[in-house]
């Protein structure tokens, strides 16, 4: 299934792209999605939390940077995750790219999700509605951070509670699903 979001921050395009590809940073406005361990190589494992309608599930699963490039703003990233329980799982690949605008930046995640599992009941109508609505969680946790840091960091955003479903939005869009988390 083809994904692809998109939202604005006012916000220089390098601060975002830098934001973006900090993993321990951009993971706390990722809802849904708990961070285990980072790796030398740009790879790192975690837990995905989705709930889309009655059902939810846990993933966990790896998500990767295989490419980057800091002149052309853009990234890939693969990510791909199995059910705590139940045979399902999850595995997308993602495009991340931010381009300049009047008052700041564009960014737009672009990606393919294959779902198996308990989720893939759902029709992609419903898929893209809850990953619509987590990238818009993601995006205004972003622009808090990045717009108004000291807003962000006097805790009044920022919160983990909008967080607990996604991770394609898909982990950045794959990903980056970002889904939402309570808690």
């Amino acid at each position: 299934m083809q994904l692809e979001q998109s939202f604005t921050v006012k916000a220089d395009p390098d601060t975002v792209y830098a934001f973006l590809l900090d993993v321990n940073r951009v993971v706390g406005c990722m809802p849904g999605v708990q961070l285990i361990e980072a790796k030398e190589d740009d790879t790192f494992v975690g837990t995905l939390k989705v709930k889309v309608g009655p059902v939810s599930v846990q993933y966990r699963g790896t998500a990767q940077i295989t490419s980057h490039d800091p002149e052309a703003r853009t990234a890939t990233l693969s990510a791909e995750g199995t059910e705590g329980v139940g045979a399902g799982n999850v595995k997308g690949a993602a495009v991340m790219t931010v381009t300049p605008q009047a008052d700041g930046s564009l960014v737009v995640m672009s990606g393919d999700v294959q779902i198996a599992g308990r989720l893939a009941q759902f029709g992609r109508g419903i898929i893209e509605g809850v990953s619509k609505r987590l990238t818009t969680e993601m995006a205004n946790c972003i622009r808090l951070q990045l717009e108004d840091p000291d807003a962000a960091t006097s805790g009044v955003s920022g919160s983990n509670e909008a967080a607990s479903v996604n991770a394609l939005g898909l982990l950045g869009s794959v990903m980056s699903d970002k889904l939402r988390r309570r808690g």
